[in-house]
């Protein structure tokens, strides 16, 4: 049955291609086809050339230097078209250019084609090329010892995942979970339920002093963030011990940091390291024209659909809508989840078929997608459909790798749903802070909305080694049409606000940040953490008129009679006592949260205030003082769940897991166990 199915389609497809072929010839200069019957032969010729072409890589092009890959597969492919197209009566393609538009096209509509009938062409791509490449050229290491593979979908709670499962939208993982090869459970994150944060803990098992994705270091007198290659390098060095969860000849692949792995790929905290080996060289097998057209195609039209459903998600008069989700973002949802995760994911494939002991890798396109258009939204949804595709394709690669693997899919975090502080109620962190001090006083302020953007500026620096000056431009280029058109639709822009990394004191006695639902407050003149006490004498108004304000949930101080105080509108906690006062600020939170409010307090960079918006438990809402509609960085609905899925053969003795670090020695029992 499944053989004449594939008989159906591969005709199917040729008759397509064959009326697409006989439309060229009539408006393609430089290419003459006369009818439908030497179209149907060049299709078939097209279909040989690719299979030509393979043959010619794999026995003499994959031996050649990665960077000629790109210019010598298009002249291999293209030339073979125009060479063996020309033999065939009643048909001419003139030059190089029109046999180049010839194969574009092509490719273009086989992807549609291909995507319409569902058809597993991927796979066999894995398993007739990849393999056979893997076997020639990548040592892959034979063994019955199983490796494992840490998949981390970025920003998807363990309710957002349920939902998705139920509603068909991820098969594959529906399917794990039937056979009874998975377990799916949640586990809770840090208080600050962040991507930079959380994957120190996972990875390196140390997110001491990481109180947000950017924050302010009292010693330094600096900003730091995350996603800065330098900043994350730093900050690595710092918790690195040497036992991370990929010690031992493991792989990074996306991530923030690199749990100590030999090898490193788009991993922002290596990215200054020039001696780091980042893999055998194979992966420039991808950079080939049928491959590139297939991205291409599916880039453009992801971006048209994104145009659509922004346009249709205004006509709706959605709830909430960003202003950040402009006409440019489309480029953005596009790169990252039709590029960026498509190769990450052809790259871990590659880590499968070699026999890498450990594998950890991020897929960020939910998380990003979440962010500017909901999280329970349409366009979130389709694109945690697109990452059950490819953990399907990671699920039969490992199925022909050279050692048994186990399968572990997490999330760092998850997203609450909510409008921006700003569109909220008419005021900026920014503004309200400014408000409750003299206005003389200048305040740096900051917001975090550039993460998938950092990860970007590493994949272009990974995509093109030893070209500095080329990944400079593009690093200029790509920032200032990204990161501009950000600051531009900012709910929060300020007319004369600074936004510099590096801040004087002299110049900025005050830093806030914006991380998510989180607002951070430091007093950059002092080198310890103010007291409430001292706070009130030099701005009396600003607790006041902070904890006042009806978007501000509660706010965290350290007083010098009572030590670290939660304050609410109508009651305290004293985390030092596990006491409260009236109405206790963190009833609507996890049991959990003064254990996690207590270990952020006592981190060196801790904020001098702590801010965290209104949680509604009614609506499961807050809002957020960046420019989206999903939010993290504190704690408030799904944020601080992400969702665990393992395989049903580990001991899950530990569980339920509190905290990143926790995950971390978890994980680094599973492999112990399964490698030791």
């Amino acid at each position: 049955m499944r053989y004449s199915q594939t008989i159906r389609q591969f005709i199917a497809i040729i008759a397509i291609q064959s009326i697409i072929l006989v439309i060229l010839g009539t408006v393609l200069p430089g290419v003459s086809i006369q009818s439908i019957p030497p179209a149907i032969i060049l299709a078939l010729i097209y279909l040989i050339s690719q299979v030509l072409y393979w043959w010619i890589f794999l026995h003499f092009l994959s031996y050649l230097p990665g960077w000629m890959f790109p210019l010598i597969s298009t002249v291999v492919t293209v030339s073979l078209l125009i060479i063996l197209g020309n033999q065939i009566p009643g048909i001419m393609i003139i030059d190089f250019s029109a046999g180049l538009w010839t194969v574009f096209i092509l490719t273009a509509i086989t992807v549609v084609i291909e995507s319409y009938m569902s058809l597993d062409v991927d796979q066999a791509f894995d398993k007739y090329i990849s393999k056979r490449l893997i076997l020639k050229r990548g040592k892959p290491q034979q063994t019955e010892t199983p490796g494992i593979l840490f998949l981390e979908i970025d920003g998807v709670s363990h309710e957002v995942l349920q939902k998705a499962i139920r509603n068909g939208r991820m098969p594959t993982l529906k399917r794990w979970l039937e056979n009874g090869t998975h377990h799916l459970t949640t586990w809770e994150t840090d208080f600050s339920s962040q991507t930079g944060a959380m994957q120190a803990g996972i990875l390196l098992g140390n997110n001491n002093d990481i109180p947000a994705y950017r924050w302010w270091d009292r010693q330094k007198q600096k900003s730091f963030r995350s996603g800065s290659f330098w900043d994350a390098a730093q900050i690595e060095k710092g918790r690195s011990n040497g036992k991370g969860l990929l010690a031992s000849d493991g792989a990074s692949r996306a991530n923030i940091f690199s749990g100590d792995a030999r090898e490193t790929l788009f991993t922002i905290s290596t990215m200054l390291d020039r001696n780091r080996p980042t893999g055998p060289g194979l992966y420039f097998y991808v950079i080939n024209p049928v491959i590139v057209f297939r991205m291409i195609t599916q880039f453009i039209y992801a971006v048209f659909r994104e145009w659509i459903q922004n346009v249709v998600q205004r006509l709706r008069r959605d709830k909430y809508v960003v202003s950040s989700r402009n006409a440019l973002y489309a480029f953005i949802r596009a790169a990252d989840c039709q590029i960026f995760q498509p190769l990450t994911t052809y790259v871990v494939i590659g880590d499968l078929l070699r026999g890498m002991p450990a594998i950890y890798a991020c897929l960020t396109g939910y998380d990003n997608v979440a962010h500017y258009t909901g999280v329970e939204s349409t366009e979130a949804f389709q694109t945690l459909e697109e990452i059950d595709r490819l953990i399907n394709r990671l699920g039969q690669a490992a199925d022909l790798a050279p050692r048994p693997y186990e399968i572990v899919l997490l999330a760092d975090h998850g997203q609450t749903h909510g409008g921006t502080f700003k569109n909220t109620y008419g005021i900026s962190l920014q503004e309200l802070v400014r408000q409750a001090i003299d206005e003389k006083n200048n305040i740096f302020y900051s917001e975090n909305n550039d993460e998938l953007l950092d990860k970007f500026d590493a994949f272009i620096k990974d995509a093109l080694p030893g070209k500095p000056r080329t990944t400079q431009v593009l690093n200029k280029f790509i920032s200032r049409i990204t990161h501009e058109s950000m600051r531009k639709n900012s709910p929060n822009k300020r007319a004369g606000s600074s936004t510099q990394d590096v801040i004087s004191p002299s110049d900025a006695p005050l830093a806030v940040f914006g991380s998510g639902c989180t607002g951070l407050v430091y007093f950059t003149e002092s080198r310890q953490r103010l007291s409430l006490e001292l706070i009130q004498v030099h701005y009396p108004n600003l607790i006041v008129d902070l904890i006042s304000h009806p978007g501000i949930g509660f706010l965290i101080v350290n007083s010098s009679t009572w030590g670290d105080v939660v304050m609410g509108k109508e009651g305290l906690y004293y985390l030092s006592t596990d006491t409260y006062e009236g109405i206790n600020p963190l009833v609507h939170y996890s049991p959990n949260l003064p254990a996690l409010l207590r270990r952020e307090c006592t981190f060196s960079n801790c904020p001098d205030i702590i801010v965290n918006t209104s949680y509604d438990p009614k609506t499961g809402e807050l809002s957020g003082f960046e420019n989206q509609v999903g939010h993290h960085g504190g704690v408030g609905g799904p944020q601080s769940f992400p969702f665990l899925m393992y395989p049903t053969k580990f001991d899950d003795h530990a569980l339920p897991i509190v905290g990143s670090e926790a995950l971390y020695h978890l994980f680094v029992s599973w492999r112990n166990t399964l490698q030791s």
